[in-house]
């Protein structure tokens, strides 16, 4: 290591991994584009759905961190490290787990229930869950439900 890159801090670090993380996706975004846009099998889409979700969250998440340490802001730095640690855990089970399309399809499955529960109050976004969720495989719904509990 030369002494420039010695001298520089983790948060500078931060600042120039939240640019690479940026170029990893936009390097990933073609291969996902064909399967995001195919919709024949709607299990199939829920997986790429939920991993871009979690990609793009996981990148968000940095960037917001890095803006608050910039500004020492640090407790919601230190929630928003925790939401980071939670979606990279949630990558890494699915792609990890053998059922891995069916994984995707409960926690989208229960997202979309959570999202009913909390927006009880907006009739066009209860509509449109309840309709997807209607359409998704009873038993990977019912799964959902059941780790909900």
């Amino acid at each position: 290591m030369g002494a420039s890159a010695t001298n520089n801090s983790q948060l500078e670090w931060l600042g120039r991994d939240t640019i690479e993380i940026r170029r990893l996706i936009d390097s990933a975004l073609p291969s996902f584009a064909a399967p995001l846009a195919d919709m024949t099998d709607p299990n199939r889409h829920a997986k790429y759905l939920v991993v871009v979700d979690l990609v793009w969250r996981i990148w968000y998440l940095a960037m917001s961190i890095h803006v608050l340490l910039e500004q020492q802001v640090y407790p919601p730095a230190i929630v928003l490290a925790r939401a980071v640690w939670e979606a990279i855990s949630t990558l890494g089970y699915l792609v990890r787990h053998p059922k891995f399309q069916d994984e995707a399809v409960v926690l989208l499955a229960f997202s979309y229930q959570q999202l009913i529960k909390q927006f009880a109050h907006q009739p066009n976004l209860v509509k449109e869950r309840t309709e997807i969720l209607e359409r998704m495989p009873k038993d990977l719904v019912a799964e959902a439900r059941r780790r909900a509990g």
